[in-house]
């Protein structure tokens, strides 16, 4: 799993995303995403330009067809415009008084490394004072129990809803060390958490 944020005065610009494979090959490649994320978002103001400059550094002799999926989201903190570029990650999780849903993801793009000269499209939300952004990796929603059942994503909706504190990314973390109960972890886990104050 890989994760990143940078701030430019009123804007924070991240990234949450995770790789395939495991072990030494893909631990470089996360380290190769994550540099290319604090290259990019230094002169791209889009998130789709950033997707796209890593996505073609990334595809660039990759024999072995390695590949990341990605969401890279751009925050402007005066007004909520929250835009974003998805490529086949998970959908974040929108915190509004005490209510989740999923953002709405009309794209999800192809994954980070496969095709260099892809074109990514990018859409954008407004967030409200108060309102958070949950974002993570499929650690969370393929989570299991030592039944060998999956977390998945209706049941972790529900229990945040039935949750009887404010929600945040350490609540989402709780409801998955309950599910599973003691059992093995069997994927990485990261999860971010924005609030727009």
């Amino acid at each position: 799993d890989l994760y990143d944020f940078y701030r430019d005065g009123d804007v924070v610009t991240f990234i949450i995303g995770d790789v395939s494979g495991k072990g030494m090959p893909a631990a470089m490649f996360m380290s190769a995403a994550v540099t290319l994320f604090r290259s990019a978002v230094k002169h791209h103001q889009s998130p789709k330009a950033i997707m796209e400059e890593i996505n073609a550094a990334l595809s660039l002799n990759n024999s072995s067809m390695m590949f990341v999926t990605a969401f890279i989201g751009r925050l402007h903190l005066p007004t909520g415009q929250l835009a974003y570029c998805n490529a086949g990650h998970l959908p974040p999780i929108i915190v509004k008084d005490g209510q989740c849903r999923w953002l709405d993801l009309k794209e999800t793009n192809t994954l980070l490394g496969i095709d260099g000269d892809y074109r990514f499209s990018e859409q954008s939300v407004t967030i409200g004072h108060g309102e958070q952004i949950i974002i993570f990796t499929d650690g969370v929603t393929e989570a299991e129990n030592a039944q060998k059942e999956l977390l998945g994503f209706d049941y972790l909706l529900e229990q945040l809803h039935a949750c009887q504190h404010p929600v945040d990314g350490r609540t989402v973390y709780d409801v998955v060390r309950r599910f599973t109960s003691g059992a093995e972890q069997a994927d990485d886990i990261a999860i971010m958490n924005i609030k727009r104050k």
